[in-house]
């Protein structure tokens, strides 16, 4: 029960708060996102409860809530699964869940239609849970549907913007090209094991490859493939990475919670659910392995150049998930959750953090015009300097313990190229963030304009808190008393490697990264403390390429739009030509005999007579002369 009502509450919440709006939409009572909040502090209190007793243990929770579907002779059953990976997940859904909502109550507070957001976040928290909670692959698109409707409707939720309503749109539209991929896998899957629980499909705590022994590998190759082009979709992989940028057009709180702790995470999150399946699958793990490193790096380049605060925090993030992608593809399962779970603490904290400075700075979100907020928003500063370290790896932050663990894994693979470019990726990491920071918080306030100045203010108590304790989390987080690093590595299975790149051990790999971080955070820093920012200056032509992320996005829309053009002719050419043509060369013939017919009709007996007797011949000659 307990189960059932962490995921049903929020789903309640939501109820309510949508009736209140819909009943009285101009009236702004603060009573009911209140509510909001204590709905998601009590599932957090219950997903801890559990937490005690299926953590580290091979103990799981299952509540059985009864048959769903029928489709034959299968028989599907709606469960919900807690064991030891899925408590870890539902500890960060409900627990950031609850600081975004609690940091919202401050951000959101003069919004008039601040009752439908909190509505629309319960609804979230409550799809995010049952996907993380679901025993199958059906029950777990339910939640995977969910979420990205209400990613929809929270990108979108200023929809009088064209803009922020067209990124919404992008969102949902780009994500069902990996939702499509997603079904064909459970068709496949369904096919090749004759069930869709996880349990039948990819246990996870399965070492061996028994449990495939009597299946085809192309089967395998070819279920965990369509599933990973789902995951690229929903985790923002290249090429399908090009929603979430846009999705920053969402309320600050909602890139915090949706699309850096939770809902981006939920492919990485499958991928470790499905780890048996992909230790079993040595192509397909090569295709994520390729896709994570490359998405990790492209992303960290395009970072270089933005100027928006919160689209440097997105292509970050994009950045972190190909991290995360990057060890699923080589084995390190237990590493890429690791890494999931720091992610969340401290991109949590940089995107709240950085909401503050929004709201701070009265919705400047150009860090070209920051600068000295450090003396105006100390607490912010603060915050976010701890998020800045534990994201760039600094030595015994959150970030430095997962990220660490990632590059040692690429280490084992053998591959110079696979560890270099994760390495510069992650060196890239600590240039962009150096940039951001010094423009934003350090240096010189010259950039801010007198009236503006005036009025930058720190924000209020209910804003600051949820930053305290992500920042709290962003240290402690991979320390062995706080990490989860320990259960998750019991939980996985681990690829078998050679020898490890020029014979590295793992204390080796995080010595060389974390100096050569230093370094570059170093130096960025001086060059960016001293170099003039000249903010009506014409960018370069690489600064123009890296603003408009190399073209990719260009190129790939007008593609699409290229494609839709060649298919709407090919489909004219089909109606008007083929169909069209051919219900008309149909009509002709059947008028033409009708015609012929209708000659033989001429009131004059003779001829019936004539007609009569000529039939009478004909069947006298088929019945007997032939």
């Amino acid at each position: 029960m307990p189960l059932l009502w962490m995921t049903l509450l929020p789903f309640l919440g939501s109820i309510a708060l949508g009736t209140r709006y819909i009943i009285a939409p101009q009236k702004k009572n603060m009573l009911y996102p209140v509510l909001s909040c204590l709905v998601l502090l009590v599932s957090f209190v219950l997903a801890i409860g559990m937490a005690f007793s299926v953590l580290g243990s091979e103990e799981v929770i299952v509540f059985d809530i009864g048959s769903w579907m029928s489709a034959g002779t299968y028989n599907f059953r709606a469960r919900l699964y807690l064991d030891s990976l899925s408590s870890i997940l539902t500890l960060l859904v409900t627990g950031i869940g609850f600081l975004v909502h609690l940091y919202s109550l401050g951000y959101m507070h003069e919004d008039p239609k601040v009752i439908k957001y909190f509505s629309y976040l319960n609804l979230f928290c409550g799809f995010m849970l049952v996907l993380i909670t679901a025993s199958s692959l059906p029950l777990l698109f339910v939640g995977w549907e969910g979420v990205g409707l209400c990613s929809f409707l929270l990108i979108g939720f200023w929809y009088q913007d064209q803009e922020k309503s067209f990124a919404g749109r992008k969102a949902f539209i780009v994500n069902r090209i990996g939702d499509a991929a997603f079904i064909l896998a459970m068709a496949l899957a369904l096919h090749a094991f004759g069930s869709l629980e996880f349990s039948a499909i990819s246990p996870i705590a399965s070492v061996t490859h028994e449990h495939f022994a009597y299946h085809s590998i192309g089967n395998i190759e070819w279920i965990a493939i369509l599933l990973f082009i789902g995951c690229m979709g929903k985790s923002a992989q290249f090429p399908l990475y090009l929603w979430l940028p846009d999705a920053m057009a969402g309320p600050t709180p909602v890139s915090a919670l949706i699309h850096a702790a939770t809902m981006v995470t939920a492919g990485v999150y499958v991928l470790g659910r499905c780890s048996a399946l992909y230790a079993s699958a040595p192509m397909a793990s090569h295709i994520v392995t390729i896709v994570g490193i490359f998405t990790a790096f492209f992303a960290a380049t395009v970072a270089i150049f933005q100027n928006d605060i919160k689209k440097v925090l997105a292509y970050s993030t994009v950045s972190q998930l190909g991290f995360m992608v990057l060890a699923m593809g080589v084995g390190a399962y237990a590493a890429g959750i690791f890494h999931l779970v720091t992610h969340a603490y401290f991109k949590g904290l940089l995107f709240l953090g950085a909401g503050s400075v929004i709201h701070g700075m009265h919705h400047e979100q150009d860090i070209r015009r920051m600068g000295g907020l450090k003396s105006r928003m100390v607490a912010t500063t603060v915050t976010f300097m701890i998020g800045y370290l534990a994201i760039i790896g600094f030595p015994l932050m959150s970030g430095f313990f997962s990220k660490d663990h990632i590059l040692h894994h690429v280490s084992l693979t053998g591959n110079a190229w696979y560890f270099i470019i994760v390495l510069l990726s992650a060196l890239l990491t600590a240039l962009y963030m150096t940039r951001l920071i010094a423009l934003v918080f350090l240096g010189s306030n010259t950039r801010i304009s007198l009236v503006k100045a005036q009025k930058i203010h720190e924000s209020p108590n209910v804003m600051l808190i949820p930053l305290w304790i992500l920042a709290f989390l962003s240290i402690v987080g991979g320390w062995k008393f706080f990490s989860f690093y320990p259960v998750l590595e019991k939980l996985f299975p681990t690829h078998a490697h050679g020898h490890a790149l020029w014979h590295m051990t793992e204390t080796s790999v995080a010595i060389i990264s974390s100096v050569l971080v230093l370094l570059v955070a170093g130096f960025s820093m001086r060059y960016f403390l001293k170099a003039p920012v000249v903010i009506d200056k014409t960018p370069s032509s690489l600064e123009i390429a890296g603003q408009r992320q190399w073209y990719v996005d260009e190129s790939l829309m007008q593609f699409g739009r290229y494609a839709m053009a060649s298919l709407s002719k090919i489909s004219n050419f089909i109606e008007k030509i083929i169909v069209d043509g051919l219900i008309g060369n149909i009509k002709f013939v059947v008028m033409s005999f009708a015609r012929g017919l209708s000659a033989m009709v001429t009131g004059i007996p003779q001829s019936y007579v004539f007609f009569l007797l000529l039939g009478i011949v004909f069947i006298i000659y088929f019945s007997i002369g032939m």
